[in-house]
């Protein structure tokens, strides 16, 4: 295992009223709440997540930029908490990039190895070798004002690939491009991932970053990491409402157990006043409030009631159609209660479904997802 992190904790005080001093208390948001992860040798891991859901203290944490106040952060099994940033050989791809506007494209690659004492010769070897690697030939003399945005983004990510660090971090590197250069870079970096090996951790809200660069992926809330695992195993086997929430799931519905019988195998949960029937488990009890997935693609969609086998059978009203290439994803309403179901474009258009215009929505106790 390359980066291993135990129990890392990392508060920021926030103002306190001067009668709260007086009383020795002080008020803080908790950043990063007992965050434990291993990450391998040569993984592309990425920690998803919300705006202000810790994403970045985690990497300040890691990178020494930024002390955590309980907790230890390993590199190749040695503990690291003491050492400072340039002595981590940790390199870090800031959102902002974080060029020197005063200096060349060749000026801002160089001079990390300038700053710890890399020889001129081996020093231009190396830039030299990046350069080519990243297509930056002919740019050298340039400063970043006159650089694209896709530029700027191999610039900077050349300035940190140069210091041959065993853990490469980044903080949203593409979230300022277009979508375009968002995809050119996305390719750019498992490129560079594949030649190097280097170990990446890559933070980001964007799911599609996730799906395309991910070896495993960590969803992050709130200062804890509510689930790690392969993105198949996110997208199969979310474990929270948050996460199945988060991931674009599908439908996620909380309820209270009103009938539980294990002798029938049925299992009937009361949601916004109506009943569904959820596949039959024995640790849930009547009483309790459990959470549930329906996928849209799973909800079969009809202007007339259905004959069908499902067991839940709903009559709502459509509030939004949104197109989504040959798929239609379409949005109804029952009393409290939003669902959603994909259907082709041509079933839609065949059943002449209109906003504002009532349909049932079906779907199979055994395609429900009862969710941890």
């Amino acid at each position: 295992m390359s980066l291993r992190l135990e129990s890392i904790c990392k508060s920021y005080p926030l103002p306190t009223p001067l009668s709260s001093l007086l009383r020795g208390e002080r008020r803080a948001v908790q950043a990063l709440r007992d965050v434990s992860l291993g990450v391998d040798e040569g993984e592309f891991f990425v920690v998803l997540g919300p705006t202000g859901c810790g994403k970045t203290t985690l990497l300040n944490v890691i990178a020494g930029l930024t002390r955590q106040d309980n907790g230890h952060v390993f590199l190749d099994g040695k503990c690291i908490d003491h050492l400072p940033p340039e002595k981590r050989n940790v390199s870090m791809v800031f959102q902002d990039l974080a060029l020197f506007p005063h200096m060349t494209v060749l000026e801002n690659i160089i001079y990390g190895l300038k700053m710890r004492g890399v020889r001129a010769s081996e020093a231009k070897k190396k830039v030299n070798e990046i350069v080519m690697e990243l297509g930056l030939e002919g740019l050298e003399g340039r400063t970043p004002s006159s650089l694209s945005g896709g530029e700027k983004q191999r610039v900077s990510l050349a300035r940190a690939l140069v210091m041959e660090p065993r853990v490469l971090l980044l903080d949203e590197p593409l979230s300022n491009l277009d979508p375009q250069s968002k995809s050119s870079a996305r390719e750019l970096l498992l490129k560079v991932h594949r030649d190097t090996g280097v170990t990446m951790i890559y933070v980001t809200h964007d799911q599609l970053d996730a799906r395309v660069l991910a070896d495993r992926v960590a969803i992050m809330r709130e200062g804890t990491m509510e689930q790690v695992g392969s993105l198949k195993e996110l997208m199969e086997h979310p474990r929270s409402p948050f996460v199945a929430s988060f991931m674009s799931l599908g439908n996620v519905f909380s309820g209270q157990v009103e009938l539980h019988d294990g002798e029938n195998g049925v299992t009937l949960v009361n949601v916004e006043g109506y009943r569904i029937s959820i596949p039959y488990t024995p640790n849930i009890q009547a009483g309790r409030t459990i959470n549930f997935l329906v996928r849209p693609e799973d909800v079969i969609l009809a202007k007339t009631k259905p004959k069908t086998s499902a067991r839940n059978v709903l009559k709502a009203t459509v509030v939004e159609k949104s197109f989504q290439g040959p798929l239609v994803r379409v949005s109804a309403s029952i009393g409290g209660l939003r669902i959603e179901a994909l259907a082709t474009r041509a079933s839609v258009e065949y059943m002449n479904i209109k906003e504002g215009e009532d349909v049932y929505m079906a779907f199979k106790t055994s395609s429900i997802q009862v969710l941890g």
